[in-house]
């Protein structure tokens, strides 16, 4: 949930060094904008996977995401 996200947060950036956070707060947006600026596949898949707990097909995964 958002706010148990905001307390991790907060003790991750206290709690590691302002190099170590910066770097993997650039990496999560790295991660979350892919290549080609939009949200990567795998990245759409995992969210689906954090909702349902089930994987998806190829085919699947066109019907689920285009949805979205």
């Amino acid at each position: 949930n958002e706010n148990e996200a905001l307390q991790d947060a907060c003790k991750m950036e206290h709690t590691i060094s302002p190099k170590t956070f910066d770097r993997l707060t650039k990496f999560i947006k790295f991660v979350e904008t892919g290549l080609n600026g939009g949200r990567p596949q795998w990245l759409k898949s995992f969210k689906y996977y954090l909702k349902t707990g089930k994987k998806l097909s190829c085919k699947m995964r066109q019907f689920a995401l285009k949805k979205r």
